[in-house]
């Protein structure tokens, strides 16, 4: 939610929104978007290693114990220490 909100006063003080050459402009906002792309491959990554659908299968269990849970996680800290 914060950073969907932040996004918009991020736009209105972008540097980029003052380059008055249209070509520049557009060139600089396709830059920034292939590189949030690239620094996406890392998540990406994450999904697709070994076997995404363990992946998958463990982020939905956690989902589904969270909302059972009521928001409250039921994990004990002190054993990874």
């Amino acid at each position: 939610m914060r950073d969907g909100i932040g996004l918009i006063p991020d736009a209105l003080v972008d540097p980029v929104n003052e380059v008055d050459h249209v070509r520049t402009r557009n060139s600089l906002i396709g830059l920034r978007i292939i590189d949030t792309r690239a620094q996406l491959f890392a998540a990406e990554e994450l999904l697709t290693g070994d076997d995404r659908y363990v992946a998958v299968r463990d982020a939905y269990l956690q989902r589904r114990e969270f909302l059972i849970n009521d928001g409250e996680a039921d994990v004990d800290y002190d054993n990874d220490f």
